[in-house]
């Protein structure tokens, strides 16, 4: 009788760890369309994306451990540059992807960017991107553009908390905040909060705003 139940259980094991690799293996060969779609010039790739497009099926097990979220997250990158529609649909994947991995702040700052594309302002999401990504250059960079071009929308004590963060950061990191500054027509109200806060006069501030007038 034992050696009939544990022949059962060794059968149950394989079964399942048969199914984990078949799950795992279909999620790499997917993420590996995906990454050839995007990375594929010549092709329609809004259109594309509809063939690898990530399960709607909703379940924390599903998520975590059989469909690979870098899979989910470059979809949605993707479908953000090529498509601004299904907005909606963005937002629940992100918000899918925050329950497997809820302090990840590139997904907070994708969901800041999906908002952004629907003219919608979280503070919520703005706090988090702030608590989780301080420097995280990609993240500071997209907080950057989203605080640029919603100027005129986005509350004051916000605006000064998002200066007053993404003028923290490296030097580098900096220069690039100004040229995106710049790129809005915004680098003089951030080039003087910069010499306002730290009274430091950058050399991408210097290009773009000082030396002109000087010449």
């Amino acid at each position: 009788m034992k050696k009939k139940v544990y022949s059962v259980l060794v059968i149950i094991v394989f079964s399942v760890c048969m199914f984990l690799f078949s799950s795992l293996y279909q999620s790499s060969l997917s993420f590996e369309d995906l990454r050839v779609i995007v990375n594929d010039q010549d092709n329609e790739t809004s259109v594309s994306l509809e063939l690898v497009k990530p399960s709607e099926q909703e379940s924390y097990f599903y998520d975590t451990y059989i469909q690979n979220p870098a899979t989910l997250e470059l979809y949605l990158r993707a479908s953000m540059i090529n498509s601004k529609k299904n907005n909606t649909e963005k937002t629940l994947f992100y918000k899918r992807l925050l329950k497997t991995r809820p302090s990840w702040p590139y997904y907070f700052s994708g969901l800041a960017q999906v908002n952004h594309m629907s003219g919608q302002f979280d503070s919520n999401i703005i706090n988090s991107i702030i608590h989780y990504g301080k420097y995280e250059r990609k993240v500071v960079l997209s907080l950057a553009e989203i605080l640029f071009h919603n100027w005129e929308r986005i509350e004051n004590k916000y605006r000064e908390l998002i200066l007053s963060h993404i003028s923290e950061q490296q030097d580098y990191i900096i220069s690039q905040t100004v040229n995106i500054s710049s790129k809005f027509a915004k680098i003089y109200e951030y080039c003087d909060f910069i010499y306002e806060k730290k009274h430091v006069e950058y050399a991408a501030c210097k290009q773009n705003y000082w030396q002109p007038l000087s010449d």
